[in-house]
């Protein structure tokens, strides 16, 4: 692994991996430690998502052509 980079690394074993998920999972939340969302992420996530719908819309047109062409020449 990491052959020519540095050849010390070596894959963790299934058992260190679940010890260290475990104690990651298992560790007490940090006080004031997540992040401070706005109120207002939500919508402003809808919003984006609808101006890109004309965007998407049209994509999702260039590749049902894209498909067609391709269908019709065999690829």
């Amino acid at each position: 692994m990491a052959h020519g980079y540095i050849d010390e690394l070596e894959p963790l074993r299934p058992d260190t991996v679940a010890d260290i998920a475990t104690a990651h999972l298992l560790a007490p939340p940090v006080p004031g430690g997540g992040p401070d969302l706005d109120t207002g992420w939500h919508e402003r996530g809808i919003a984006a998502r609808w101006r890109m719908k004309a965007v998407s819309d049209e994509l999702d047109d260039l590749l049902d052509r894209v498909d067609a062409i391709a269908a019709r020449y065999g690829v």
